[in-house]
Parts: structure tokens; sequence; C-alpha cells
């Protein structure tokens, strides 16, 4: 038998993806929002939607 976990996520943490997503639709650079939420550099932002779920496209 498989037993599903289910992680819950503080509303916080939420409001902070949305926050990136909504900026990064509306223009900004992983770079401005990387200075502006206090990640040492746009990897850590990475490495934090990626833990999300979330991973960057290059390609568009």
């Amino acid at each position: 038998m498989h037993h599903t976990t289910i992680h819950v996520v503080p509303p916080e943490e939420d409001k902070r993806v949305q926050l990136i997503l909504t900026e990064l639709t509306k223009g900004k650079t992983r770079d401005e929002l990387a200075e502006e939420l206090e990640y040492s550099t746009y990897k850590s932002l990475g490495v934090y939607m990626r833990r999300k779920g979330y991973r960057f496209n290059s390609q568009i």
C-alpha cells in the first residue's frame, strides 16, 4: 500500500511564489527579483522555485 504525503505550504511561501511569477510575467529579471527579495543571487531564487516545483525555461 502506498501512502500519499501532503505538504502544507505556509501562506507566506505561497504569496512569495505568486509574487515571483507575477513579477517575471511583468518583465522583471531574475537578477532584479533576487535582489529585491534578498537572495544572494538569481541562482538562489531558482533553487527556491525548483523546490516549489517550478523550472525556468531559458528557451523562451
